[in-house]
């Protein structure tokens, strides 16, 4: 009787054992690592919440740019080597998904005086942008525009975005011309940027018409709302405008 039982809960356990092997194997195909190489949408991947394009290597940001109203999970550091074309702007804005999942962009570079909005992503609209880490930027726009929109994350974050989670650390400057609104994380914020923190020094030109610039450690003009973030990089502008270490300018 004793070894009937016996048999009987061994016959269990190795049930319970197979059971937990197959459960373990189909979390790793799909979880599976994506490798340097594949393509965004590599292993079934179709942009969806439940399967992001995954974001591996520089030219994969060709995917978002072409994809604006999708998913995006970033796997790996990424190290970029070009000049850096801003995701989306007022016309075409970024409406999607992007998760930096806590990996790094390095050596985003934006250096062109035509743009209206210069960041990672120029122009938000209902977009969620989250744990991104900005490594050693080196931005500046808005030379021969009247009041653009300079920062790191986003240039406008726009109705019903929200920033979180994401940094500007390393050696970082962030620089606005003559009448730029400027900010760490976002030019101008008319959402929700959260639990945010920026490193890099931030700089804005002169005041000549129009509108005030505003320069600010997270937002340069701040509409929305900002929680939860803090700045340790030095804020400084021109002869006018509105300066604060976290917003520049409020209301």
């Amino acid at each position: 009787m004793f070894r009937g039982i016996l048999k009987k809960v061994m016959a269990v356990l190795i049930a319970v054992i197979l059971i937990l092997v197959i459960t373990q194997l189909q979390d790793l195909a799909s979880n599976r690592v994506f490798a340097s190489g594949d393509l965004p949408n590599a292993n079934g991947a179709n942009g969806s919440e439940s399967k992001p394009y995954i974001i591996n290597e520089e030219s994969d940001f060709s995917w978002v740019s072409s994809n604006k109203n999708s998913y995006f999970l970033q796997t790996a550091d990424i190290n970029l080597t070009g000049s850096w074309t801003p995701i989306g702007d007022n016309s075409t804005p970024f409406k999607g998904t992007y998760n930096g999942n806590g990996y790094k962009i390095s050596n985003l570079t934006i250096n062109d005086g035509s743009l209206s909005y210069a960041a990672m992503f120029g122009y938000t609209n209902s977009a969620t942008i989250k744990n991104v880490v900005l490594s050693d930027v080196n931005i500046s726009g808005g030379q021969n525009v009247n009041q653009a929109y300079v920062a790191g994350i986003v240039g406008v974050n726009g109705s019903a975005s929200v920033i979180e989670r994401c940094q500007i650390i390393g050696t970082s400057t962030i620089t606005g011309a003559t009448n730029d609104n400027t900010g760490g994380i976002a030019g101008a914020n008319g959402a929700t940027i959260r639990y945010c923190k920026n490193t890099a020094s931030i700089q804005s030109g002169n005041y000549d018409s129009g509108s005030a610039p505003s320069t600010g450690g997270i937002a340069g003009m701040n509409y929305g709302t900002v929680e939860d973030c803090f700045n340790t990089g030095t804020v400084a502008a021109g002869d006018t405008g509105t300066v604060g270490g976290i917003v520049g300018f409020g209301y």
